[in-house]
C-alpha cells in the first residue's frame, strides 16, 4: 500500500515538472525585454539541475526521478535560450551551459563515477535553496516581480511536496528528506514575497 503511494506520488512529480517551467517559459516568451530576473538565479537553477542528473546517476535512482531531473535540465536550458535571444544570456555562455548539459548527459556511468568524491547531492541542494534567494533580493532591490512566474513557483512547491512523500516511504537518504520539508516552507514564503512584489509593485516604489 505504502509502495502504491509513494508511486503515485512520483507519477505526480513527473507529470508536474512536465509542465511546472511552462508559465515560466510562456511568461518570458510573451516579453519583448525582462528586466526584473537575477542572472544568478538561473545560473544557480541550471547548476542544480546538473548536480540533480549526476546525482540521479550515481545513486540508480528510480526512473521517475530521472525523467524529472532530465526534463528540469531540459527546460532550464529551454528558458536560457529564450533569454538569449532577449539579450540576457551571450551566444557563447549559451554554448558553454549547452556543451555541459551534453558532456553530463552522455557520459556513461564508469565516467560519472569517479565524481563520487564530491557532495553532489548538497551541491545541487545550495544551488537551489540559493538561486530562490538570490531573486528575491532581485525583487526587493527592485521592488517588482514581473518577469518571475507565480504559477510555475507554485507548481514547483506543489511537486517538493509529493518528492518528500515518495522519499520519506522509499527511505531515500535523511539528508534529502529534511532538505525537502526545508525547501516547501521555503518556497511557501518566497512564493508570498513574490506575489506581493507582482502585485502591488507601484506601492513600494517610494520605499
Amino acid at each position: 500500500m505504502n509502495i502504491n503511494i509513494a508511486q503515485s506520488a512520483l507519477n505526480i512529480v513527473v507529470l508536474i515538472y512536465i509542465i511546472q517551467l511552462l508559465p515560466q517559459l510562456w511568461r518570458t516568451a510573451s516579453k519583448a525585454s525582462v528586466s526584473d530576473l537575477s542572472t544568478v538565479m538561473i545560473r544557480l537553477i541550471w547548476v542544480g539541475w546538473v548536480m540533480d542528473v549526476l546525482y540521479a546517476k550515481l545513486a540508480a535512482m528510480p526512473v521517475q526521478y530521472f525523467v524529472v531531473s532530465y526534463l528540469g535540465l531540459f527546460q532550464t536550458m529551454l528558458w536560457i535560450l529564450l533569454l538569449r535571444t532577449r539579450k540576457f544570456f551571450s551566444t557563447k555562455e549559451f554554448l558553454s551551459f549547452f556543451t555541459v548539459v551534453i558532456c553530463v548527459v552522455a557520459s556513461p556511468l564508469k565516467w560519472v563515477m569517479k565524481l563520487k568524491f564530491l557532495p553532489i547531492l548538497t551541491i545541487g541542494q545550495v544551488c537551489f535553496w540559493f538561486c530562490w534567494i538570490s531573486q528575491l533580493v532581485r525583487s526587493l532591490i527592485q521592488k517588482s516581480a514581473q518577469d518571475i512566474s507565480l504559477l510555475s513557483m507554485f507548481l514547483g512547491a506543489i511537486g517538493t511536496v509529493c518528492s518528500l512523500v515518495a522519499g520519506s516511504v522509499l527511505g531515500w537518504e535523511k539528508q534529502y528528506i529534511f532538505n525537502l520539508m526545508l525547501v516547501v516552507f521555503f518556497h511557501i514564503c518566497i512564493l508570498a514575497v513574490l506575489a506581493y512584489y507582482r502585485f502591488y509593485p507601484k506601492q513600494n516604489t517610494s520605499l
